[in-house]
């Protein structure tokens, strides 16, 4: 199962949202998944979230609201922009976004220019 949570490249059927919603032995703060399968994510002691659970239950057994991806971009751990697009649901979309001035300087100015 954890493979197939783990697919981010079929991100279109992916939902993430916060964890709001009460559970007895879960303990996460975000989740990515979808109907069959939840990858829990929590920053705990460290700088950014990790998975700490993966599940085949649905995503909205613990999120109330979930929003769909639109864009997943990369970048290693040393940059100090994100440099690739790993997944977008139609193609230019990061040119077609309307990003704030925070995570515009987040983004390579060469993935903002129209190829």
């Amino acid at each position: 199962m954890l493979p197939i949570a783990l697919d981010f490249s079929k991100a279109k059927a992916y939902r993430f949202g916060e964890k709001n919603l009460i559970t007895m032995f879960n303990a996460f703060e975000m989740a990515i998944g979808n109907t069959q399968c939840v990858v829990g994510f929590d920053k705990r002691s460290y700088q950014l979230p990790i998975p700490v659970t993966v599940m085949d239950r649905s995503i909205y057994e613990f999120c109330s609201e979930v929003c769909s991806i639109f864009l997943i971009m990369l970048k290693s751990a040393s940059d100090e922009k994100y440099s690739d697009i790993f997944y977008e649901i139609t193609r230019n979309i990061i040119q077609k976004a309307d990003f704030d001035e925070v995570i515009r300087k987040k983004i390579d100015d060469a993935l903002l220019v129209v190829s």
